[in-house]
């Protein structure tokens, strides 16, 4: 179960919504998590406070839409869990975490083509400025390096790469499945491939802006365990 309203990548609203909300106590958002991450480890009192927040959206939520508490398998996806873990592994001390982490440039470049859609578009959604491949990359970055800090305190926590789990979701889910003791999971190959997609192939230019980028020292190519110790 991994949520009653989706969007359509698959996160939870309700989640996403506390996340949102949690992050703008400090005006920041998912383009401009600094002062949200400053705040947290400044003043760490913080966190039990913001935890008594989530807790008060998810019982009104769960009261008002007469929904009771479960003992199944549940969990939710949504990126800014990676700013606001600490703050929900308050509520939820035995969760399991799962970490998809995706090659940086590529996501970089995936902002960017996003972002530049977005400034045409009327939206209440933040926006990542400037929209382009080194801010990208910066972002990457500094989730990347949180989700690291996570798992090095917390150890149920699985880090999957995105790109195994495209070219090879069958022994990707083994693993999850494994880790969560899940067994006999009917047409999970199916259901799997219905959701995962293949990335976009990089046009031309987009490869003249990468190693534009890459000359001028703005990113750096190598697997994320490599790349995340030559910037650290």
């Amino acid at each position: 179960y991994i949520g009653q309203e989706l969007n359509d990548k698959y996160e939870d609203l309700l989640f996403k919504d506390i996340n949102v909300h949690l992050l703008q106590h400090v005006s920041a958002h998912w383009a401009r998590p600094e002062p949200f991450l400053h705040d947290l480890a400044t003043y760490p009192h913080r966190i039990p406070e913001l935890a008594d927040i989530a807790a008060q959206y998810l019982n009104d939520y769960w009261r008002d839409n007469d929904l009771v508490r479960t003992h199944r398998l549940w969990g939710w996806k949504d990126p800014r869990n990676t700013l606001t873990l600490p703050i929900w592994l308050q509520l939820f001390p035995e969760a399991t975490l799962i970490h998809c982490v995706r090659d940086g440039v590529d996501v970089a470049l995936s902002l960017q083509r996003r972002e530049l859609r977005r400034l045409f578009k009327n939206s209440d959604v933040p926006t990542m400025l400037p929209p382009l491949i080194p801010r990208g990359y910066a972002l990457w970055k500094t989730y990347v390096r949180q989700g690291f800090e996570i798992e090095h305190r917390y150890p149920r926590t699985l880090r999957i790469q995105y790109e195994d789990m495209v070219n090879d979701s069958a022994r990707e889910i083994n693993k999850l499945s494994h880790l969560l003791a899940i067994e006999n999971l009917p047409h999970i190959d199916a259901v799997t491939q219905s959701i995962l997609h293949q990335p976009t192939p990089r046009q031309p230019y987009e490869d003249l802006l990468v190693e534009a980028c890459k000359w001028l020292g703005l990113i750096h190519m190598g697997d994320v365990d490599t790349v995340m110790r030559d910037v650290s």
